[in-house]
C-alpha cells in the first residue's frame, strides 16, 4: 500500500532510499529536509520502496505495486517515472538511463585558458544560468529555495565556471549524505560547449568530493556517457524512464 510520508515514517523511508545510493541519496536528503513542508516536493512510502514527486516527474527507489502506482501517478498528474525496473500498469519504457560513479582519482582537470572555477557561486547566479537552459520539472523559485535550504544544512555544494566575470557552466552535488554525493544540473551555456569546460568542471568537483570521502554518482542518458567518462566516471547500473502509454 502506498501512503503519504509522515515524520513518524521518515526513518523507514530513508532506510529504503539507502538501498540505492546515488538516486536514493537525493530522496534521503530531500525527505529529511522537506518532509514537513512538501510544497513542491512530495513523498510517498511504498511497501518496498520510496517515492518522490517533483513537478511532473517521479523518482522511485525500490518497488511498488504496478496498478496502485499507476493510479496514484495518474491522480497526481505525473508524466514520467524514473526507477530501476518498475513499470506502472499501462505505462511504457521511454528511455534507458545510466548511473555513473566517479573513480578518476588520478584525473587532473584541465580547464581551457581564461576559465576559472568559483566553488561558492551565489544561488541566484546558478539559478539564472540553469533557467537560461531550462530547469526541467520545477519552477525557478522552488529550485532557488531548495538550493538555499540544502546549502544552509551543508548537504549540497555547487560550483561554476567563469570567464570574464560571466557564468558559463555549472555542476553541483545536490544531495550529500551517508558517504554519497549525487551530482546533477551539469549545464554549459550553448556558445561555450564542446570546449572541455563542462567535463573539466564536473571532474574537478567529483575529485574534490571523492577527496572528502564521498562516493560520487550521477545519472545520465546514453548520449552523455562519453562526456562523463572524460570527467573520470564509469557506468555502474541501468535505470529507466517510463511514461504513460497512449
Amino acid at each position: 500500500m502506498i501512503s503519504a510520508l509522515k515524520k513518524e515514517t521518515l526513518e523507514q523511508y530513508i532506510s529504503l532510499a539507502r538501498n540505492s545510493p546515488g538516486i536514493g541519496t537525493l530522496l534521503e536528503v530531500n525527505s529529511w529536509l522537506f518532509v514537513e513542508k512538501q510544497n513542491w516536493l512530495h513523498f510517498y512510502l511504498c511497501e518496498e520502496g520510496a517515492l518522490m514527486l517533483r513537478g511532473r516527474d517521479a523518482f522511485l527507489v525500490g518497488g511498488a505495486e504496478s496498478e496502485e502506482l499507476a493510479c496514484l501517478l495518474e491522480f497526481l498528474g505525473i508524466e514520467r517515472l524514473l526507477s530501476k525496473n518498475t513499470v506502472p500498469w499501462g505505462w511504457k519504457k521511454q528511455r534507458t538511463m545510466y548511473q555513473m560513479e566517479y573513480i578518476g582519482s588520478e584525473f587532473v582537470p584541465h580547464l581551457p585558458q581564461g576559465i576559472e572555477i568559483d566553488v561558492s557561486p551565489s544561488a541566484m547566479d546558478v539559478v539564472k544560468l540553469l533557467e537560461s537552459e531550462g530547469i526541467s520539472g520545477r519552477n525557478t523559485e522552488d529550485f532557488y529555495s531548495e538550493l538555499c535550504t540544502k546549502r544552509n544544512h551543508s548537504v549540497a555544494t555547487v560550483w561554476a565556471a567563469i570567464m570574464e566575470q560571466k557564468f558559463v557552466a555549472t555542476a553541483g552535488a545536490y544531495a550529500i549524505a551517508n558517504g554519497w554525493a549525487y551530482l546533477a544540473e551539469v549545464v554549459t551555456l550553448l556558445e561555450f560547449r564542446n570546449k572541455g569546460i563542462g567535463s573539466a568542471l564536473c571532474g574537478a568537483l567529483g575529485k574534490e568530493l571523492h577527496r572528502q570521502g564521498n562516493k560520487v554518482a550521477l545519472l545520465c542518458s546514453t548520449e552523455k556517457e562519453e562526456f562523463y567518462k572524460r570527467a573520470g566516471f564509469v557506468t555502474k547500473e541501468k535505470w529507466c524512464i517510463t511514461c504513460k502509454g497512449e
